[in-house]
C-alpha cells in the first residue's frame, strides 16, 4: 500500500515531478505466472525479479494471500502492476515497482 498510494502522494506534496511516479513510466518486466484474470481495481503483485538470460527482466510471483500478509511480501523484490482492466499472460511485459 505504501508503494502504491503513500509513496506517490508524499513526492507529490514535496514537490517532486508527479509524472516521474506514474505507472507508464515504471520499468517492465515479462510476468512469468500463471495467467491473471482482469480485475476492475489495479493489481499489485509480490514479485521476485530475476535476469533472464535473454537481457529481460523475469517476473516471479510469490505465494501471497492478500496485503495483510507481512511475511510474504518480505520476500518480494518489486511489485507486479497490473492495469485495473486488464489480464496478464505468461510472458507478457508489465510494469513493475521496485521495492528498493
Amino acid at each position: 500500500g505504501f508503494q502504491a498510494f503513500v509513496r506517490r502522494a508524499l513526492a507529490r506534496m514535496s514537490g517532486a515531478d508527479a509524472a516521474e511516479w506514474a505507472e507508464e513510466h515504471l520499468p517492465l518486466g515479462r510476468w512469468r505466472g500463471a495467467a491473471l484474470r482482469a480485475n476492475p481495481r489495479q493489481q499489485n503483485h509480490p514479485v521476485r525479479v530475476r535476469q533472464a538470460a535473454d537481457g529481460c527482466v523475469d517476473l516471479e510471483p510469490l505465494a501471497w494471500r492478500s496485503s495483510a500478509d507481512i511475511v510474504g511480501i518480505t520476500r518480494a523484490h518489486g511489485l507486479a502492476v497490473v492495469p485495473a482492466g486488464a489480464s496478464a499472460e505468461d510472458g507478457q511485459l508489465i510494469p513493475r515497482r521496485p521495492l528498493a
